[in-house]
């Protein structure tokens, strides 16, 4: 998105505070959520002896790492720092916006609850695209960075949950 853009949709936002409370407040609720249940997916999975509980950690461990290196190499600056724009989340990180770590680990999530039963991996993957949407629309990211976040979380399912 454009400086303008960016502004246009702030602005939007900020001239319905119930949608910017939405916004927020979903933003980290998903978050929150993914979080705290990928752990409690885990114990499940061990407590129930699921033979390929090491691939369900392994997967997502390995390739958070390598797109959490990526990301520090490119270090990329974030809408907020590129333009004259303030997020609707209180946000002071500079650089690290490429790609989005918070898309990416929901979409991993998402592909490595899939892999285990796929009705609960398509229910976090469309958590995954509201919380990418909310990233853009608070003006933390831009759309390449979640895009990005998706694509590698895409490619490291497909090898990682289908291909290995």
């Amino acid at each position: 998105m454009t400086e303008l853009n960016f502004k246009r949709v702030l602005a939007f936002m900020k001239n319905h505070p119930w949608l910017s409370a939405i916004a927020v407040i979903s933003g980290k609720a998903i978050t929150i959520s993914v979080y705290v249940f990928y752990p409690l997916f885990l114990l499940y999975l061990y407590l129930t002896d699921y033979s390929g509980i090491l691939r369900v950690i392994l997967v997502p461990a390995i390739s958070l790492i390598i797109v959490s290196v990526v990301r520090k190499i490119v270090n990329a600056p974030r809408p907020y720092e590129k333009y004259d724009i303030t997020p609707l989340y209180n946000k002071k990180t500079k650089g690290n916006s490429f790609p989005s770590r918070h898309a990416f680990s929901v979409f991993i999530i998402a592909f490595a609850a899939g892999y285990v039963y796929w009705p609960l991996g398509t229910a976090i993957f469309v958590l995954g695209v509201l919380l990418a949407a909310t990233r853009v629309l608070c003006g933390v990211h831009f759309i390449k960075d979640v895009l990005s976040g998706f694509i590698s979380a895409l490619i490291f399912g497909i090898l990682g949950f289908i291909i290995l």
